[in-house]
């Protein structure tokens, strides 16, 4: 995972020391495929890869809008494999990815199936939860690369 921010931007602080909440939207990249095959990247959409980011931007304040015309911020969203180490498949970081990528799916069904304030209690936690295994995987693969 990678990202870039645009070099004259600044992020505004309240005067307690957090953040000032900013509003977002999202524009949809390409789908980048690469030649290796991996089905847990290949099959995901752009609202996949957006469910994933959403929640990690709300907790540092970031908030979505349907509005691009007035959003503070535009995020332009691009996702796929496009290069693997050889024999990548092999390693146990990849193996992390895979195991959390499912726990992603399942945890951002059980958010989409919630109903009451316990449930989506529950639901956001596990989403949290996979998404920091996400990030622990990605980290340990970036290593071995």
């Amino acid at each position: 995972m990678s990202s870039k921010v645009a070099k004259d931007y600044v992020r505004q602080k309240l005067p307690d020391g957090t953040f000032k909440p900013e509003t977002y939207a999202f524009g949809k990249g390409d789908n980048w495929s690469g030649a290796r095959v991996d089905a847990t990247v290949d099959k995901m959409d752009f609202m996949d890869v957006a469910r994933v980011l959403a929640p990690a931007l709300a907790n540092q304040r970031y908030l979505p809008t349907a509005d691009a015309a007035t959003t503070d911020l535009l995020i332009m969203v691009t996702w796929g494999t496009t290069r693997a180490p050889e024999h990548a498949s092999e390693s146990r970081s990849y193996d992390l990815a895979q195991s959390a990528a499912q726990k992603q799916n399942i945890a951002n069904t059980m958010l989409r199936d919630a109903t009451t304030p316990s449930e989506i209690r529950v639901a956001n936690g596990e989403v949290n939860d996979a998404n920091g295994r996400m990030m622990g995987a990605l980290e340990a693969i970036s290593a071995e690369d």
